[in-house]
């Protein structure tokens, strides 16, 4: 299996049903590690993310192309944002083999496990906790996650459970409710809650 996550069908079954207990991924997946010290992503965190965020765009080839978000943000690999130009010209960007998008993944965790680290200051956070909020910071990104009515019930010291609830809220892009960010929600706030 390697460094790459590829559990896509295994954990559609997440999404899809939110409501049922959180089940962690095959014992087989590892948690992708990062070399400049950030908090490690726990591996059903790292699971999580790439079965939402997918490696989209795989050519005959075997190589994965640039591609349009479902807003239509220039992205590759797993997720991550090429520009912040709407529908800018895809041909720019090459494609990449999975060595180049295991390590814009692993970059891409530790950016955003060292920014979840410094929002959350003093909390203490469970593995899973931490692993639900990076998900989410992924997603979101660092700017709109630090300014969260979520970060700040978190530093405050609310309960856990309103905070996992603020994970909900999230379910919205170019303004409209997104039932895949819905489901992704669900199975961060389920993460978020599971000891």
């Amino acid at each position: 299996m390697g460094l790459a996550l590829r559990l896509s069908t295994t954990l559609s079954g997440w999404a899809a049903a939110a409501n049922e207990p959180f089940l962690p991924p095959p014992a087989a997946v590892t948690p992708l590690r990062v070399a400049t010290g950030a908090r490690e992503v726990n591996a059903t965190g790292c699971a999580l993310i790439e079965s939402f965020e997918g490696r989209h765009k795989r050519g005959a080839d075997g190589l994965i192309y640039p591609y349009y978000d479902h807003v239509g943000y220039p992205t590759q690999g797993v997720g991550r944002l090429l520009s912040r130009e709407k529908w800018a010209d895809l041909s720019q960007w090459a494609p990449i083999d999975d060595a180049t998008c295991d390590a814009w993944l692993r970059e891409d965790l530790d950016r955003f496990a060292r920014g979840i680290e410094r929002m959350c200051g003093r909390a203490r956070l469970t593995d899973n906790e931490f692993a639900a909020l990076v998900s989410w910071a992924f997603n979101v990104g660092t700017g709109n996650a630090q300014g969260s009515t979520l970060i700040r019930m978190l530093v405050r010291g609310d309960d856990r459970g309103e905070v996992a609830d603020q994970l909900l809220r999230w379910n919205k892009a170019d303004g409209k409710i997104s039932k895949g960010l819905a489901r992704r929600r669900a199975a961060e706030r389920i993460l978020f809650l599971t000891q």
